[in-house]
């Protein structure tokens, strides 16, 4: 049964239809399904190939296939809705399904599929837990106005943003993939001892040294206070988890923190290097505030006068994998604090550190600003669409 009424009006509209009335409806009445014969199991992905692979995992193309069996050619654009994901992409190409799990549809003549996708971004079915999320999708509510123009013209304003995002997305990449490259040429290779890449007034300075963390500085492993003891919780000090840290270089918060009664002389200061080393291993920042850590944490509180915090702090980035081959193969790897200070790693010294680390941080400076940009944009597109679409 289909509505008709102005009290499902939006807040904004385009002047062109500011008298058009909005309707509303169950989305199975809009839409028809498509179920291709064939689709591609994930081991069948290929790097590289002709025929782009869509699934249900974030990964906007997932694969590539060369065999055209396996080409959906109906009628574009099609919506992807991730059965078990609830991620939902719209495509605008000849693609292959790959795997289980995704349903595929568009929209018919009531309701553009471009709309649909949009209102779905706007509105979206919440995931539980790992079960069949397309039998709630169909039965979803689904608001629209009464003209096929008004419709298209609220996708594509979503639409323009959607392509700015992506645009800045795609510079976020290349500029993560730039640091990537960088930081292989400015560290040396596995088995050297000299980058391929060297300032130019350090390239008569030999070889780098090989150094064992415990030389460092001072080696800590994290702690939790008590948490029945309320005079420890709530204070003005950080207490850092691995859920605190980001892909973000500096630490300034926490979300929770400790008072004095707890830490007492044990305060880790600024510039010191965490290192989780439990679980989620060689995730790591540099303390911007003082405070301390939980025990799946290796602080590292360095000798300034000899190693560089923002140089250590990259060192382990570039060598992330070398903290999870020494953490074991068990359930929960674990590298505990004996065998995270034997480890070693290359060093220069401490002006060719410092011209290192200032480099790579005006690269973290750069892919920051672009993904506060992308934030920006999201809100922004958020924001609009509480706007162009109903609030009831």
């Amino acid at each position: 049964m289909i509505e008709n009424t102005r009290e499902y009006n939006p807040r904004l509209k385009f002047h062109k239809f500011k008298n058009i009335s909005w309707k509303k409806g169950i989305l199975s009445n809009f839409i028809s399904i498509v179920t291709p014969k064939y689709k591609i199991q994930t081991d069948n992905y290929l790097q590289y190939g002709n025929i782009p692979i869509i699934d249900q995992s974030k990964k906007y193309i997932s694969g590539y296939t060369n065999d055209i069996k396996y080409i959906i050619s109906n009628i574009t654009p099609l919506i992807i809705f991730g059965d078990h994901t609830c991620i939902i992409k719209i495509v605008h190409f000849k693609f292959a399904q790959g795997a289980d799990g995704i349903k595929i549809f568009y929209g018919n003549k009531n309701i553009s599929t471009e709309y649909i996708y949009q209102y779905l971004n706007h509105s979206p079915v919440i995931m539980e837990e790992y079960k069949r999320h397309f039998s709630i999708l169909k039965d979803k509510v689904i608001y629209y106005p009464d003209d096929r123009q008004e419709q298209q013209k609220i996708a594509d304003c979503l639409s323009s943003l959607d392509e700015l995002i992506e645009a800045h997305e795609q510079k976020l990449d290349t500029l993560q993939q730039y640091k990537k490259g960088l930081m292989q040429r400015l560290f040396p290779a596995e088995g050297k001892t000299i980058p391929h890449w060297r300032f130019p007034e350090f390239r008569n300075n030999g070889e780098w040294k090989n150094i064992s963390v415990s030389q460092l500085g001072k080696i800590i492993t994290g702690k939790t206070p008590s948490t029945s003891n309320l005079s420890f919780w709530n204070g003005e000090y950080i207490w850092v988890t691995p859920t605190d840290i980001t892909s973000h270089k500096y630490i300034y918060s926490s979300n929770r923190t400790v008072t004095s009664l707890w830490i007492k002389n044990n305060i880790l200061p600024v510039n010191t290097v965490l290192i989780t080393c439990i679980a989620s291993i060689g995730k790591n920042c540099i303390l911007r505030k003082e405070g301390f850590c939980n025990q799946q944490i290796n602080a590292i509180v360095p000798n300034l006068k000899n190693y560089d915090s923002s140089f250590i702090y990259y060192n382990f980035e570039k060598n992330e994998h070398i903290l999870i081959n020494n953490s074991g193969a068990s359930a929960t790897r674990i590298l505990p604090k004996s065998k995270f200070e034997e480890l070693h790693f290359l060093f220069p010294s401490l002006p060719e550190q410092q011209k290192i680390a200032n480099c790579l941080t005006s690269l973290d400076e750069r892919i920051e600003a672009q993904e506060e940009k992308i934030t920006a944009l999201k809100e922004h597109k958020k924001g609009l669409m509480q706007q162009l679409f109903p609030s009831l």
